[in-house]
């Protein structure tokens, strides 16, 4: 049997095993400001949360990072990963402690 993975390998260290992770596996365009306002709060409420989003492409990362600063998310609190192995993706997205959705056009993930 393969062993699980681990925070530290689907992270690479940017997230400890004592961090809540808030997780959105949904494409970027999917998200509203007003959402990411709702969840960038919920993420400086929690000292130990961090917010993964998985990337789906690389242009959307630049644009969410200005977005969480400009909404005061707090430095280290955005990770971004890019899409996962089909044979562990379903392990990797086990790591993630609460699975965030947007209203509107959801992420298909269960």
């Amino acid at each position: 049997p393969t062993p699980p993975l681990t925070r530290q390998e689907v992270f690479s260290g940017s997230v400890a095993d004592s961090d809540v992770v808030f997780a959105v596996f949904g494409q970027a365009y999917k998200i509203t400001q007003d959402i990411f306002q709702v969840w960038v709060d919920a993420i400086n409420a929690s000292p130990r949360a961090k917010l993964w989003v998985l990337s789906h492409n690389q242009d959307s990362v630049p644009t969410l990072t200005a977005s969480a600063e400009a909404y005061g998310l707090a430095p280290g609190k955005l990770v971004f990963t890019g899409l996962i192995e089909r044979s562990k993706e379903m392990a990797a997205k086990a790591l993630a402690d609460v699975a965030l959705d947007t209203p509107l056009f959801s992420a298909h993930t269960t």
